[in-house]
């Protein structure tokens, strides 16, 4: 699968950067647990969100509504996290915020699939290193599958990992 990385940024790290090059992304490999590491959960829910003190509010991921829609691209809310679909001609544009309600700076690490009919499936993972409180982690790109399975109209997103600690 290729990966066209449009942005990573906290909110107060700048706007996207539409003229990224292409990048090239491999699939993880992912343990038959579908753990990565021993800190990321698999579709966490709102329970084991955090590895942060218990002071410190966690991120809420728990599974999600019936996503809303907005013209081509579906807005799916995982508790605070929200990600956007959009498909296109050349893959799916998808866009992940991750808001920070501690009063602390906090670090984020995810893994996301994108799947649609006749085999398309792309995963994407980030990592946001010192959200500063209040502020918001995001990251966009257009997912490509490097089996070329056809664009899907309708795609769907799921959570794979999730990790929040204090930065």
């Amino acid at each position: 699968m290729a990966v066209l990385a449009v942005s990573g940024c906290s909110g107060e790290q700048g706007a996207a950067d539409v003229s990224a090059a292409p990048a090239t992304a491999t699939r993880p490999s992912v343990p038959e647990s579908g753990v990565e590491e021993t800190d990321v959960m698999e579709d966490a829910s709102p329970e084991e969100t955090s590895a942060a003190s218990p002071t410190s509010p966690a991120v809420a991921t728990a599974p999600a509504a019936a996503p809303t829609r907005e013209g081509d691209t579906k807005a799916y809310a995982f508790g605070d996290i929200e990600i956007r679909l959009t498909p296109n001609e050349l893959g799916v544009y998808t866009a992940v915020h991750i808001p920070n309600p501690s009063q602390k700076p906090m670090s984020f690490s995810f893994t996301v699939r994108v799947t649609g009919p006749q085999g398309y499936e792309v995963m994407m993972k980030r990592f946001f290193p010192h959200v500063l409180p209040g502020d918001t982690g995001r990251e966009a790109g257009l997912l490509i599958d490097e089996d070329e399975a056809p664009v899907p109209a309708d795609p769907t997103v799921e959570i794979v990992a999730f990790e929040q600690t204090g930065a």
